[in-house]
């Protein structure tokens, strides 16, 4: 187990496409350090990730605690490209093992939480699709749904070129910026969204600011701009915070779409969600949904990553390239109890790029 733990942060401090150089410098250097790699030894098993550590370092430094890692962190008044000049891994040491006590209760009671509002950029032209086509109001749930915000799709402003078109109301505070390629963008209009309900094991308020101030921990800290729009973000949901049920996933979802009126058309999402999903949960889920679409119409939009969430439908990309490791954007619907797949588009994991299909 100690051979793995170091391997996995060594493989976080090699992945550079992945990590950011602030925290592939100190994935590098916590994978060769088994005093600060260990403290995840005395956690859950299913808790040992690095990122968990890092997320709990952030919030840390966040909540205010005062230390020369300060430095490093811009989300804290610091600067990330200190890293081109030297190396944080010496206070990011003294860091955690100065506050032992407080990093390992978090690495025990914390578990890594992600909404990331970026990938609505994927999700609002997918149901501006669906409103389209099924001529219906939407009755929207989403899966593993962390704050809910994914719910507000409809509510923030998207652009996908510098010098193209803002969609959306332009005064929104929130703005989803994306690089759209591949086929033209689909048509941003309307997506018709009367009811939206979220599904979560553990929920995050949006008025709870110790809850929020982990969500926001769990974002790199060198990503001022995506930290900086979920902060705006939460401040748009908690004007009216979105419904989020406290639940199991599978166990859930069929009394909550049986509360979506017949008039409405149900639409069920998910974003890097079910590669938390064991293999038989996954199975689970696509039969619950097989299950619902022979009920009445539905569809699903699921973007996932084959490598991390396999066992999901992925069709094949049409131009016969392996997809390198990109997030893919399925559509499954299913219509008079006929299911149809199909792969809409391929994207970066966080939405900062969509290549539609």
């Amino acid at each position: 187990m100690i051979e793995d733990l170091a391997e996995s942060f060594r493989r976080g401090g090699g992945q550079e496409t992945r990590l950011p150089p602030l925290y592939r410098r100190i994935s590098a250097g916590t994978a060769e350090d088994a005093e600060v790699r260990d403290l995840l030894l005395e956690t859950p098993r299913e808790q040992r990730q690095p990122m968990l550590l890092f997320a709990a370092v952030h919030y840390l430094l966040l909540s205010g605690a005062e230390h020369r890692l300060a430095r490093w962190y811009p989300t804290v008044g610091g600067r990330a490209d200190r890293v081109s000049d030297g190396d944080p891994y010496a206070d990011f040491r003294d860091f955690v093992l100065g506050r032992r006590a407080q990093v390992t209760e978090l690495l025990a009671t914390r578990s890594t939480q992600t909404n990331e509002i970026g990938r609505c950029a994927v999700l609002r032209p997918a149901w501006a699709i669906l409103t389209q086509e099924v001529r219906a109001p939407l009755g929207l749930i989403d899966l593993g749904s962390s704050a809910g915000l994914n719910l507000l799709l409809d509510q923030w402003a998207y652009s996908y070129s510098p010098d193209g078109p803002r969609y959306g109301d332009p005064s929104r505070d929130v703005l989803v910026e994306a690089e759209s390629r591949g086929a033209p963008l689909p048509a941003l209009g309307p997506a018709d969204v009367r009811s939206r309900v979220g599904i979560d094991l553990h929920p995050i308020a949006v008025g709870d600011d110790v809850a929020v101030r982990w969500l926001l921990a769990c974002v790199w800290a060198e990503q001022v701009t995506r930290f900086q729009r979920l902060q705006a973000a939460i401040e748009v949901a908690r004007t009216r915070p979105p419904r989020v049920v406290a639940a199991d996933i599978v166990e859930v979802l069929p009394s909550l779409a049986a509360d979506i009126p017949e008039d409405r058309h149900l639409a069920i999402q998910n974003s890097w969600v079910l590669n938390y999903f064991p293999a038989p949960a996954r199975q689970r889920l696509k039969s619950v949904m097989a299950e619902l679409g022979a009920t009445r119409d539905l569809s699903w939009v699921s973007i996932e990553s084959p490598e991390f969430a396999p066992g999901l439908d992925y069709p094949p990309r049409p131009d016969g390239v392996d997809g390198g490791g990109a997030s893919v954007a399925v559509l499954s619907t299913w219509r008079d109890g006929q299911k149809a797949v199909r792969r809409l588009a391929d994207c970066h994991p966080h939405g900062s790029w969509v290549h539609w299909w």
